[in-house]
């Protein structure tokens, strides 16, 4: 009892703004228990995992100085609850219905201490950074070296009544560089037309779709995921690549993460699949057909 304490935050960078403790500098006494007591509260910023170092300096008679401490004990906390780490997953699973391909992905949100965060907003969007133009439908597993340069070129083998023959296949930029769905000057790369004689894009925006798996649930769940997905026509699996991106907002903190895939097929579906008429062309990037 009467045992003099002080606490000390030695807390350094980001996790000590704003952060305080509830005694200030003052010096309390320990209770009949022994015991003496503070509050940490904390910052507007989230921790590392331990992140948060709290001393406390004890002795049986007065300090003789702010700096004295010939006794101390210390604890680590952490402090969490802002989101600030969101990942992509997924699984070898493509479903099929009625000539549409359903790719599935886990959303997961963490705070700095590796915690789920619940009922995190998320938001997603797919970009389709590349369409591919080729004779032949042939398997492409990504990632492999799709270059931000045009064309990309690839190699491929077709055999026909025995012959087998090595072309040449392409990954196109996409040619809405500024994305807005409409045909601006320069972008008409390849200078295909539509029935009307108008210049078109490659690849439309509509050629493959990104949404929530349950419509109305657009938030993590008690264990912090949320699963999404993409769609696409049967005729356009393996002929893009594309980019999902998933941003959160928790307490003014954000996470935002990307990963980028290419329109995959079911291999029942090979022999005789829509996707194996080229839904592009089979010409170089810059002409049509």
């Amino acid at each position: 009892q009467n045992v003099r304490v002080k606490f000390e935050d030695l807390t350094t960078g980001l996790p000590a703004i704003g952060a305080s403790l509830s005694t200030g500098t003052q010096t309390v006494y320990t209770d009949l228990t022994g015991q003496a007591r503070a509050q940490y509260i904390a910052g507007q910023n989230a921790s590392s995992t331990n992140g948060v170092f709290v001393r406390a300096c004890y002795s049986p008679v007065d300090f003789v100085s702010a700096v004295d401490c010939p006794n101390a004990v210390t604890v680590f906390l952490t402090v969490a609850g802002q989101a600030l780490a969101v990942s992509i997953g997924d699984d070898n699973v493509l479903s099929s219905a009625i000539g549409i391909y359903t790719k599935r992905f886990v959303v997961s949100v963490a705070d700095a201490a590796g915690k789920p965060i619940v009922n995190a907003p998320v938001d997603v969007s797919v970009d389709l950074v590349h369409y591919r133009k080729a004779r032949n439908w042939a398997p492409y597993s990504f990632p492999q070296s799709i270059s931000p340069a045009e064309p990309s070129t690839y190699s491929y083998t077709t055999t026909v009544a025995g012959v087998t023959t090595t072309l040449a296949g392409y990954w196109c930029l996409n040619e809405d560089t500024n994305r807005n769905g409409i045909v601006d000057a320069g972008e008409n790369i390849d200078g295909s037309l539509d029935v009307n004689g108008q210049p078109t894009l490659e690849p439309r925006k509509s050629d493959l779709l990104v949404s929530y798996d349950a419509p109305t649930v657009t938030t993590t769940n008690s264990n912090g995921f949320l699963i999404i997905k993409v769609e696409y026509s049967q005729r356009f699996g393996g002929w893009l690549n594309y980019r999902i991106r998933v941003t959160t907002s928790v307490l003014g903190s954000q996470g935002q993460a990307e990963r980028s895939f290419v329109s995959d097929v079911l291999e029942s579906d090979v022999r005789n699949g829509s996707f194996q008429t080229p839904p592009y062309g089979f010409q170089n990037c810059r002409t049509a057909g």
